[in-house]
């Protein structure tokens, strides 16, 4: 009977590249296994980052981060993946993706005209 090693090993290597990466990135401490939490760090970057209000509306109440990719769908909770949602968008985007940060670029560009 094969050890729970050697399963693991053929299993990592009959994954998809991008698992296989993953994996790698992980073993090799460029990525942790934060299952989809935000750091207060991460989060104080991102509210920064973002000026501190909704992305899609523009609230500046009950804000959350949002993964633009879903964690679910193998989105990373890295700053690049990460945009601020009030609670009430976040729960209308739901597990899609949807990417709020150029729709702000957008519309600033319009106002500084």
């Amino acid at each position: 009977m094969p050890s729970l090693q050697t399963s693991l090993d053929t299993t990592i290597a009959h994954a998809p590249l991008r698992v296989r990466l993953a994996n790698a990135a992980f073993i090799v401490g460029l990525i942790s296994a934060d299952w989809g939490v935000v750091s207060p760090e991460k989060r104080r970057f991102v509210l920064d980052r973002d000026g501190h209000c909704c992305l899609r509306c523009g609230a500046t109440e009950r804000l959350e981060m949002d993964h633009i990719r879903p964690y679910r769908d193998g989105g990373w909770t890295v700053p690049r993946n990460l945009q601020t949602l009030c609670k009430p968008c976040n729960c209308w985007k739901g597990a899609r993706y949807a990417d709020y940060r150029r729709s702000l670029k957008n519309a600033a560009q319009l106002y500084a005209r």
